[in-house]
């Protein structure tokens, strides 16, 4: 008896001991932050933009909501990427990224294709 009752015991302790413990707060970065919530329609494609390229160029104008890791530094993909979608933004938006970033060339046209 006093054996199931110390298995009982010790099996209670354990598995307490496992329940308690803290699973690692998965911590995402600005971009990451960033990206959800402009798939989830929490951002304005000129919002998700302009944050995008604060996150390279000027960290401190990002709402403080996005506090966070900035994440890895190459900031080629965000550039591009931002680059992209240039012509779809609005002029004020243009104007105020083009401190920060070029648009890309417009695209040659295709000889013998009519516009």
């Amino acid at each position: 008896m006093t054996m199931k009752i110390n298995f009982l015991m010790i099996s209670i302790l354990l598995f307490a001991c496992n329940t308690s413990q803290a699973t690692p707060e998965q911590v995402l970065t600005v971009t990451q932050q960033l990206e959800s919530d402009h798939d989830n329609e929490k951002l304005t494609d000129d919002e998700y933009f302009t944050y995008l390229t604060y996150s390279i160029f000027a960290q401190d104008l990002i709402p403080e909501k996005y506090n966070g890791i900035i994440g890895p530094r190459d900031a080629t993909p965000i550039i591009r990427k931002v680059q992209r979608a240039y012509p779809t933004l609005s002029l004020a938006t243009q104007e105020h990224l083009m401190q920060w970033i070029k648009p890309l060339p417009p695209k040659p046209l295709k000889t013998g294709v009519k516009p």
